[in-house]
C-alpha cells in the first residue's frame, strides 16, 4: 500500500518502505523545465518548487543531469542543457 506524503503540490509518494519515489519529482522537473525555456533554478528554489527535502531535490537533479537533459551552470543554477546550446547558436547568427 503506497501512503502519499502531505505536500502543498502533491508530487511526492513513499514507497512500501517510506522511501521518496523519484520519478514524479523528476517528471514535475522536466515538464517545468520545458515549459518555461530558459528557466534557471537553485537547489533551494526548487525544493520550494517541488515541495521535497534537499537530498530529494538533489537526487532528482542528479538525475536529469545524468540523462542530459539538465546541467549546472557556474552560479549553480540549473538549467535545460539545449538551453545553452541553443543561446550559443544564436550568439554565432547574431554576430
Amino acid at each position: 500500500m503506497r501512503r502519499t506524503i502531505p505536500q502543498t503540490i502533491g508530487i511526492s509518494r513513499t514507497d512500501d518502505q517510506g522511501e521518496v519515489t523519484m520519478r514524479p519529482i523528476i517528471e514535475r522537473l522536466r515538464a517545468e523545465f520545458l515549459e518555461m525555456p530558459g528557466l534557471r533554478l537553485t537547489v533551494a528554489q526548487t525544493q520550494r518548487l517541488c515541495g521535497v527535502d534537499k537530498a530529494a531535490c538533489q537526487t532528482a537533479l542528479d538525475a536529469l543531469i545524468r540523462a542530459r537533459f539538465l546541467r549546472v551552470n557556474v552560479d549553480g543554477t540549473y538549467a535545460r542543457l539545449s538551453d545553452g546550446e541553443s543561446v550559443g547558436q544564436y550568439q554565432k547568427l547574431a554576430s
